[in-house]
């Protein structure tokens, strides 16, 4: 049975899910599809290949990265159909017929419907969509720091060596931890902590300087990356407008203090594009010089081990 669009309201064509036309009829090419009174499903799904630019990794990815790509896919769909739904919920809305639910959810319709109509009436369009981006940006970053943490607890805990340091512990320390594997594991925890509160640059000056990893900072991904986590950090303690610590962190030369950073479905779709490239890259690195999973290449210039 043929779909109609969630745009358009048009037929699609066979075989075609309204589910796979998600972004609003004004951001795409407007196509006439050949049996169908849909006008713009090619055009959307050729949007949506540029969001979504995912591939499948070309090994069988650490458990860390494996869940952080689950996160990504996770984040970047959601928010994408929360941004878009200024366009799609005027279509879908009218034909959800409540006689048609039972009563719970009916309440549940009703409790949608005027929280809805509250952010119509409250916020415009741009506001919905720019905290969706907030929100995409924020997730993407938080998962991203976290599997980097992950990966350096698992490598802490398997490769105990690792964690040589000049820095002195006590007998007593020692001994509270009750057995060596126990203060292997609060030693490894504690360095875990440290370099998490420094970021994305404290965690890549530690794997270049004390593991012996190449990383390449010049990258588009690199940059990105790096420039997402202080987008992360205004949206989260400035409301997310350019500071300028931002301003220096970043080299952005081009925006002010004080102004919003410009957000856009472009822009969170290029930071997780971004994110995914280079965890890719660090965990091929990692787990082929570390040994520590089955490693199987996989081609990058953003990271080599040494």
């Amino acid at each position: 049975m043929r779909e109609h669009c969630p745009n358009c309201g048009g037929l699609l064509p066979e075989g075609v899910s309204a589910a796979s036309v998600l972004l609003p009829l004004k951001a795409a090419q407007v196509i006439v599809l050949k049996g169908s009174d849909c006008r713009c499903a090619p055009g959307v799904q050729a949007l949506r290949d540029s969001v979504f630019p995912f591939g499948k990794p070309q090994r069988r990815p650490s458990p860390p990265l494996s869940t952080f790509l689950q996160q990504l896919y996770l984040h970047t769909n959601h928010c994408l159909i929360l941004s878009t739904s200024l366009s799609i919920l005027p279509v879908v809305r009218p034909r959800v017929n409540p006689h048609d639910l039972n009563q719970e959810d009916q309440e549940l319709l009703s409790m949608f419907d005027e929280a809805w109509q509250y952010l119509r009436e409250t916020f415009t369009p741009r506001d919905i969509q720019a905290l969706s981006y907030e929100v995409w940006i924020t997730r993407d970053v938080d998962s991203f720091e976290f599997y980097l943490t992950e990966l350096l607890r698992e490598l802490f805990v398997q490769r105990p060596e690792t964690l040589k340091t000049s820095d002195s512990v006590t007998v007593k320390e020692v001994l509270e931890a009750g057995t060596l594997d126990a203060f292997i594991k609060e030693v490894a925890e504690k360095r875990v902590l440290t370099l998490a509160f420094g970021g994305l640059r404290s965690i890549t000056d530690y794997l270049e300087r004390q593991l012996g990893l190449s990383i390449d900072r010049t990258t588009p991904s690199f940059t990105l990356s790096t420039e997402a986590v202080e987008v992360r950090n205004i949206i989260a303690h400035n409301a997310g407008l350019v500071s300028d610590l931002f301003l220096r962190r970043t080299g952005r030369s081009d925006l002010k203090a004080g102004v919003k950073f410009p957000l856009s479905v472009d822009y969170a779709g290029s930071v997780s594009k971004a994110l995914f490239n280079l965890s890719l890259a660090i965990d091929s690195a990692f787990v082929t010089h570390f040994k520590l999973w089955d490693a199987v290449q996989v081609s990058s210039d953003d990271v080599r081990g040494s």
